[in-house]
Parts: C-alpha cells; sequence; structure tokens
C-alpha cells in the first residue's frame, strides 16, 4: 500500500511539471534524490527566487532551478564542498537570478529535462560527468605579483594587480598567446600620479618561467615574469589605481585581449 502511494506521489509530481510553472521545494529535492541517490542531503534552501541549493554530507552540491520553464540542474558538482557565503558563489547565484528574471517572462513551455528527472525509469548515467578546472594557475594580486607595478606617491606601497589584470594574465598563460603582442599604449593614472607606459611588440613572454604560483621561493625570473605580463595587462586596460584596490572593466579586457 505505501508503495503504491509513494507512485502516486511521483507521478502526480511528474504531471505537475507538464505545466510551465514555478517548482516547489518538494519537487526539487526529489530531483535532488534522482540525481545523487547515493548521498545524504545536509541543507537544503531557497538561495533566490529562481534557485535551489542542495548540498550533500561528504561533499558536492547541486543548484536546481526553481521554474521549470529553465533547466532542471543550473549547476552541480560531485565532490566540491560547498562555501555558500563565498563572495564568488554569491555573484554566480545573483548572474543566474538576474538572467533568469530577464527571459523567465518570454517562455512558456516546460524545459525537457524536467521530464527526464522526474521520470520514474531515470537512472544517473544521464548526468554528465564533471569537468575539472581548464586553468589550474592561482595568481593574486600581491605580493609577488605587483612586484614590477608603481608605488603610489611618497609610499614604498605598490598598487595591487587588480582583479581584471589577474584573470587576464591566467587566460593568456593558460593559451599561451600571444608570444608578444601588438604595438603600445600609454596612459595617465592619477591614482600615482605618473605616466604608464607598456611595450607590447618588444616584449617576449616567457611561458617557461610563469608557474602556476608564486611564494618566497619563486626565483627572480618568475617573478618577474609573471608580474610583467600583470603589469601590461593591467595597462592595455587602464587599470584605475588606488590605495584600497585596482579598478578597472571586464569589456575593456576583452577589447584589449585582441587589441594589443
Amino acid at each position: 500500500m505505501q508503495r503504491s502511494q509513494n507512485k502516486i506521489i511521483i507521478l502526480l509530481l511528474f504531471f505537475s511539471v507538464l505545466i510551465a510553472a514555478p517548482v516547489g521545494m518538494e519537487t526539487a529535492m526529489l530531483v535532488a534524490r534522482r540525481v545523487y541517490p547515493e548521498k545524504i542531503v545536509s541543507d537544503f534552501r531557497t538561495v533566490s527566487d529562481h534557485v535551489y541549493l542542495s548540498i550533500f554530507e561528504d561533499g558536492g552540491f547541486l543548484l536546481i532551478s526553481a521554474d521549470n520553464r529553465f533547466p532542471a540542474l543550473l549547476g552541480y558538482s560531485e565532490h566540491a564542498l560547498t562555501e555558500y557565503e563565498h563572495p564568488a558563489f554569491q555573484d554566480r547565484l545573483l548572474a543566474y537570478g538576474r538572467e533568469m528574471g530577464r527571459v523567465l517572462p518570454k517562455l512558456r513551455e516546460t524545459h525537457p529535462s524536467w521530464d527526464l528527472y522526474l521520470d520514474p525509469r531515470f537512472s544517473k548515467p544521464a548526468v554528465r560527468g564533471e569537468v575539472q578546472p581548464l586553468i589550474t594557475s592561482t595568481w593574486n594580486q600581491s605580493p609577488y605579483y605587483n612586484d614590477l607595478f608603481p608605488k603610489f606617491s611618497g609610499t614604498d606601497t605598490k598598487a595591487y594587480a587588480g582583479c581584471v589584470a589577474v584573470v587576464m594574465g591566467q587566460l593568456i598563460r593558460y593559451y599561451e598567446h600571444p608570444s608578444r603582442g601588438i604595438g603600445r599604449k600609454s596612459y595617465y593614472d592619477a591614482g600615482n600620479d605618473s605616466l604608464l607606459v607598456a611595450w607590447f611588440d618588444t616584449t617576449v613572454y616567457r611561458w617557461e618561467n610563469m608557474p602556476a604560483s608564486l611564494n618566497a621561493g619563486s626565483t627572480r625570473s618568475q617573478i618577474t615574469e609573471i608580474s610583467r605580463l600583470l603589469y601590461q595587462s593591467a595597462v592595455s586596460v587602464e587599470m584605475e589605481f588606488k590605495t584600497d584596490g585596482s579598478y578597472a572593466s571586464y569589456d575593456d579586457m576583452l577589447y584589449a585581449m585582441t587589441g594589443y
């Protein structure tokens, strides 16, 4: 009798998502159990108007859509630990929320992935495997990384490399392209009251001297090569240097990567 009741509940949940509509927490939790039946859910919460988060005891998580007009799974990892309060994770959730809120009024039909995960015949092999990070470097803004960056007037404090420059530098290192840039770039930065110049076409980037990270044991050559690449990346986007941080636009980064 209990088994029959469970089947009826599952069928009701299955047919309920045939109509485009918000997804209740019970349905979302069923998806989590279907995807990772061997795992124990340690936390399940609503993290935005459009997203549920399922966290598992032994690591791993699922981001599940709270509206069946979107794909059921927005993101997942079988092993990674979830730092819910981490700024990068929060930023990703906000990005999902903004984009989903923008396109939601245009969607009328249920996404087919819900039929897959709520079908009683669903089996886990339908879930694709994890893709490990392509970029393995863990560069930072200081110390060492900003070795060739300008000092602020009247101090021995060097400017931070800037997150845009760090992202740009790691992308260039990953592809090991170009071996040298195009032309030159200069601009006046008010933060350190100086003219900053980068000669891209006369600089050769030596990838073999750019390790995945820098520390106190890094060689002078390694520090110089990485810091030079980050400095030139910063100049290419006209990084605004301030004592509390360095600022630039990712739109400028896209232009700089193709222009220089």
